[in-house]
C-alpha cells in the first residue's frame, strides 16, 4: 500500500503523539523563551516601583512585605526555578494572599 505525505502529516494519531508540527519540544522551548523575559520585567519593577526594592523603599525602612521573600521576589524565584508555567499561577496565588487579615511569615517557592 502506498501511502501519501499528506495522509501521514494529517494523522490525528500522529499530532497526539507530538510528533506534528506541534511538538512538545517546540511549546517547552517556547514557554523557555518567554521566561526570561518574564524574569527581566520583574527585576525591572523591583528596580523601579516596588516599595520593598525599588525607588520608595525609603519610606518603608523595615519593608513593606509581610511575607520574606517579597512578592516580587518570590515570584522571580519561583519562575527561575520551575518554569513560567509553574511560576505564574503560584505568583498569582502569592499576591491573592497578601491581605490585611494574613499574618504573613516565610513563604519560600
Amino acid at each position: 500500500m502506498v501511502s501519501s505525505f499528506a495522509d501521514e502529516t494529517s494523522s490525528p494519531t500522529l499530532l497526539l503523539r507530538g510528533e506534528g508540527i506541534f511538538k512538545t519540544g517546540f511549546i517547552m522551548s517556547l514557554f523557555r523563551f518567554l521566561k526570561y523575559p518574564t524574569l527581566w520585567i520583574i527585576r525591572l519593577y523591583q528596580q523601579t516601583l516596588s516599595p520593598d526594592h525599588g525607588w520608595f523603599k525609603f519610606r518603608h525602612p523595615r519593608g513593606y512585605c509581610r511575607y520574606y521573600p517579597s512578592c516580587s521576589e518570590y515570584a522571580y524565584q519561583v519562575i527561575k526555578k520551575r518554569g513560567i508555567i509553574v511560576g505564574i499561577p503560584k505568583a498569582i496565588w502569592r499576591v491573592l494572599k497578601c491581605n490585611p487579615w494574613n499574618d504573613g511569615g516565610v513563604d519560600l517557592p
